[in-house]
């Protein structure tokens, strides 16, 4: 993810840059801030920044009178021996004031890489300043692609083909050409054998072993795993069963694993792990009602604390939100391929809210899960004595 600020008290200025902006297929890669004043872009360079765009001519407080001495003392901030910020590895200034660029143009060279002419009627200077973004991705593709070999693995859930997987490779290799793509795939599982514990216990030890081969294969590779719905549960077994190896991104999604499931060794045994819900996965509510051993931790997340290692994030979606081909695969873009091609932290989600009678539906939820074993011994009781009698 590239981590912009952009400092602007002309709202109209930055409401067309960002109208173009989120036009360009990059888009999803780029994590922009706007902010109106000095004090407010000194709140994020607290931050890593890797490229602030500033209006060379801004007021130091929201609404207050702007200045050219404002953006300069700012600057001065930034590069300070005591600065309590972290310089961006680009600044780019921008200005209509005409008078400015005569007057301060050798003083604001001495910080910033480049000046643009930023009147609205002349759009030039956003098609500059995509050039100077696109640069700066391409150079961070460069950099990582020439870093080291790596793996992806990843797993689909049943009743599907998985174009997912593909699509994928595909996006990450326009971003890094380091990676070796692993897709574990074993057909189209039915609803019915993924309901029966011990013919889905077996598929899943099956295809969890073939997954710990290959990473033994590519032990010297920095591998990382992305798993949906059953393939979450493979995943998981792998990971319990895989010895004296670090993985480096770990993320589930519509996971069916139970909220309270042990993930401490996956944390343990990975760089980052990731688990994404969907608020609106009834996928995962049906099977935590009626399957047992399955719960609905794609939905609610796992009882576990969230640190720099481990985190539940939370999209307003279903069971299959990730893989959305209407908006060309826009979650994969924004939230997956940042931290696989350019090695960004992972950014923070939470859709969640609050709905009429939530209390009263999440104890029944668990009441039935409680009652489940119970429910289904009953059945087999039932049809047993109709056998014999």
């Amino acid at each position: 993810m590239i981590n912009i600020v952009f400092t602007d008290d002309d709202i109209k200025r930055s409401n067309l840059f960002f109208e173009i902006l989120k036009k360009k297929s990059y888009y999803p890669m780029i994590n922009i801030h706007f902010c109106e004043s000095a004090d407010e872009a000194r709140t994020k360079l607290r931050n890593e920044i890797d490229i602030l765009v500033l209006d060379v001519v801004i007021p130091k407080k929201l609404r207050g009178t702007p200045s050219a001495s404002v953006s300069i003392n700012l600057l001065k901030d930034i590069f300070s021996t005591n600065s309590r910020y972290i310089k961006p590895k680009s600044i780019i200034g921008l200005t209509a004031d005409e008078e400015f660029i005569s007057e301060h143009r050798n003083i604001f060279y001495d910080y910033a890489t480049l000046i643009l002419n930023g009147h609205r009627s002349n759009v030039k200077w956003i098609d500059s300043l995509l050039l100077q973004i696109e640069g700066f991705i391409n150079s961070e593709k460069v950099i990582l692609s020439n870093e080291r070999n790596r793996t992806l693995i990843t797993v689909h859930g049943i009743r599907t083909y998985a174009v997912w997987q593909r699509k994928i490779s595909e996006t990450v290799d326009e971003y890094s050409n380091s990676y070796n793509h692993i897709h574990f795939k074993y057909g189209f599982l039915d609803v019915f054998s993924f309901s029966i514990p011990w013919l889905r216990n077996r598929i899943q030890t099956k295809i969890a072993r073939r997954i710990l081969r290959k990473i033994e294969e590519c032990a010297t590779d920095d591998i990382s795993i992305i798993a949906h719905s059953f393939g979450t549960l493979i995943a998981h077994q792998a990971i319990e069963e895989l010895k004296n190896k670090k993985l480096n991104n770990i993320i589930f999604c519509g996971s069916p694993l139970n909220a309270t499931e042990n993930i401490d060794f996956i944390c343990e045994k990975s760089n980052i792990f990731i688990n994404d819900c969907g608020t609106r996965d009834f996928i995962l509510i049906l099977s935590r009602l009626l399957l047992v051993g399955l719960g609905d931790a794609g939905r609610r997340g796992f009882q576990c604390e969230q640190d720099g290692k481990f985190l539940n994030r939370y999209y307003k979606g279903g069971h299959s939100l990730y893989f959305n081909k209407k908006d060309n695969y826009a979650f994969i873009h924004k939230n997956w391929i940042p931290i696989l091609a350019l090695d960004a932290k992972p950014t923070l989600s939470d859709d969640r809210k609050n709905y009429l009678m939530e209390d009263l539906f999440e104890f029944l939820l668990a009441l039935f899960d409680k009652l489940k074993p119970i429910a289904y011994l009953a059945l087999i009781f039932f049809f047993s004595y109709m056998a014999i009698s």
